[in-house]
């Protein structure tokens, strides 16, 4: 087989490939949610969320932050903007 874990279907009648927020979304086949391993944590991510398509470069790029931040209990960790919230975990 393909492999496909999940299908979605949001209609768009807009003139712009951007769907409009209230877009109409319906799952169509497979699990509604995907489980995402990243660094030894595990995401579940749906249609809407925003999660790094790439994440063996994903991976990469936090392990070298990790190396250079040498993060610590005491430190604080401000994760905005970042979709799952990958980064502060």
């Amino acid at each position: 087989g393909l492999g496909i874990v999940s299908i979605y279907l949001q209609f768009n009648d807009d003139v712009s490939d951007v769907a409009r927020p209230d877009a109409p979304l319906f799952h169509v086949h497979g699990q509604p949610r995907l489980q995402m391993p990243l660094l030894g944590l595990n995401f579940e991510i749906g249609p809407l969320s925003f999660f790094q398509a790439n994440s063996t470069t994903c991976e990469a790029l936090y392990e070298t932050a990790i190396e250079w931040l040498k993060p610590n209990d005491a430190g604080l960790v401000l994760d905005v903007c970042c979709g799952v919230g990958t980064i502060g975990l």
